[in-house]
């Protein structure tokens, strides 16, 4: 889910956000709604878009083309996380077009209250659908994913669900759905290449079977904490090596569906910079949904597609609920390198490598695996990092040019949580 950047605005938003501006709603809904995703990605904010962008029309407003955005400007780019389809919701409140939605998955605390985990977020109501709509339209409701909670973790892991772990379009619905959807598997005639699920048919009103293919998904668990952190590093490696693009970076960013190029993303020379609120980095086509990665978005996505119980939307959340590693000799891959502001991924300690998704601000934005040492002046290897963590010794962090871009003087790593 940004240091200098969209961690600066997304720490002053948490601040101006809070619970009393939620209660200023005009229509208060007295009781909870569940409802369910039913776009393939739907952008979240931390404030309604129709007091942010007052100025577009309605239809235009949740069409976020920013990747990246202007370091102290949330209106830039205001996105903090996004949906997949098939996730449930919580509506709370409701004003215009916009919902304000407790979302299970994912949390985060402040500085000022790090007792309080905080999960509301708004979203375009064109996003969702209630349950009790669809149970009115005959749509068994057992056909969805029960939605992964932070706080049922021992529910985790379902033998029914089938969740993909690279995009997939599907004909029926003419949908490119995320890495990381979930659906419920079905059982008709067995194929030794594809998995059947379920599928909401809004325009028919049912619910279809389609199939997807078996490389495209997870279709079983891990059976121990070994398995859980290979079949998570190499989830992630797998979309940091894609030949033919690269995942973007992306604020707030938790979706993979579409591998960009360079050609496909705006430069800030190419952005008219008299105009007061330009995005830095955006998508060149306007009408394409945007999807990706920030740096804790993807730990998120990758660990809860695999049932890592992982739930926090950033970084200082992380940083606080996962476990401090003291005794180096038991850092392992999947581990965490966290500084204020950022995480990083311990891919191979043999090879030193480390996975991370990385600013545009830096020169790389996108999804990679690197080397130490193309990351950190003069660290080549874990054991190196080690000893600079240990002794607290300042990091300098590298650009793409190789320069001095930032130093890091609070680095240290974290243990993924398992649960096997």
């Amino acid at each position: 889910m940004f240091f200098l950047n969209k961690k600066i605005i997304f720490s002053l938003l948490l601040v101006i956000i809070t619970p009393k501006s939620f209660n200023a709603s005009k229509k208060i809904i007295t009781q909870e709604i569940n409802a369910v995703t039913i776009v393939p990605v739907a952008d979240a904010t931390l404030q309604k878009l129709g007091k942010l962008y007052s100025q577009k029309r309605e239809n235009k407003r949740y069409t976020i083309s920013a990747l990246e955005g202007k370091k102290t400007d949330a209106h830039s780019c205001p996105r903090v996380h996004q949906l997949l389809f098939n996730e449930q919701v919580q509506i709370i409140d409701q004003q215009g077009d916009e919902y304000l939605i407790r979302i299970p998955n994912v949390f985060y605390i402040t500085k000022n209250n790090k007792q309080k985990k905080y999960n509301t977020y708004w979203s375009h109501k064109k996003n969702f659908i209630t349950l009790k709509t669809l149970k009115q339209k005959g749509i068994n409701l057992n056909h969805l994913p029960q939605p992964i909670h932070h706080n049922k973790t021992s529910e985790y892991q379902n033998k029914n669900i089938v969740t993909l772990t690279m995009p997939f379009y599907d004909k029926k619905t003419d949908k490119t759905f995320s890495a990381g959807t979930r659906f419920v598997r079905a059982f008709p005639k067995k194929s030794k290449n594809a998995t059947s699920v379920f599928i909401i048919n809004l325009k028919k009103n049912k619910i279809d079977i389609i199939s997807v293919p078996q490389k495209l998904c997870l279709t079983s668990y891990p059976k121990n904490k070994k398995e859980q952190r290979d079949l998570f590093i190499k989830i992630i490696q797998k979309w940091a090596h894609l030949s033919d693009g690269f995942i973007p970076y992306v604020w707030g960013g938790c979706s993979f569906t579409k591998l960009y190029n360079k050609q496909m993303i705006s430069h800030p020379t190419q952005i008219n910079r008299n105009k007061k609120h330009a995005s830095i980095f955006k998508n060149k086509n306007k009408n394409m949904l945007v999807s990706g990665f920030d740096c804790t978005g993807l730990v998120c996505r990758a660990a809860q597609i695999i049932g890592i119980p992982y739930f926090f939307k950033n970084s200082f959340t992380a940083a606080q609920y996962l476990t401090k590693i003291t005794n180096f000799n038991k850092l392992k891959q999947g581990d965490i390198l966290y500084f204020p502001g950022h995480v990083m991924i311990v891919s191979d300690i043999k090879k030193n490598t480390i996975l991370e998704a990385r600013t545009h601000t830096h020169g790389f934005g996108k999804l990679h695996e690197k080397k130490l040492g193309t990351i950190f002046k003069g660290i080549r290897d874990y054991k190196t990092l080690i000893s600079f963590c240990k002794q607290k010794k300042p990091l300098k962090r590298l650009d793409i040019n190789g320069k001095i871009c930032q130093t890091i003087i609070q680095a240290q790593f974290l243990q993924l949580p398992l649960i096997i």
